[in-house]
């Protein structure tokens, strides 16, 4: 059986549509995990070297696992977000690294 043109291309279209949403669902998620990552590394860096250890948080549907290691001369953090699009377990991988802030001098002892 022959199909009509317009239905081959109706169906190809209503496919076209439901991938490019699913692509667009998915940039968002990876965006939200950006954010994500982006706020973690926010709350670690002021620890500077002494951050070193790691942990897990949840948000809704996202969850959050980072790591923080001292490297040469500085901080090594990962932080991995987890999320569900499409259907399917994304991972997504975030790493920074930072120097070490030395502590502030010592206030010279008052005359």
């Amino acid at each position: 059986m022959v199909l009509p043109p317009h239905t081959l291309t109706d169906e190809i279209l209503t496919e076209i549509r439901s991938a490019a949403q699913q692509l667009a669902t998915l940039g968002d998620r990876v965006a939200r995990a950006a954010e994500v990552a982006s706020s973690r590394f926010e709350r670690l860096r002021p620890a500077g070297c002494a951050g070193a250890g790691g942990g897990t948080a949840s948000h809704g549907s996202t969850a959050e696992t980072w790591s923080v290691a001292r490297g040469p001369g500085g901080v090594i953090a990962d932080v991995v977000v987890t999320f569900v699009a499409a259907d399917r377990v994304r991972t997504v991988r975030f790493r920074e690294s930072w120097p070490c802030t030395p502590p502030a001098p010592a206030a010279p002892p008052a005359p």
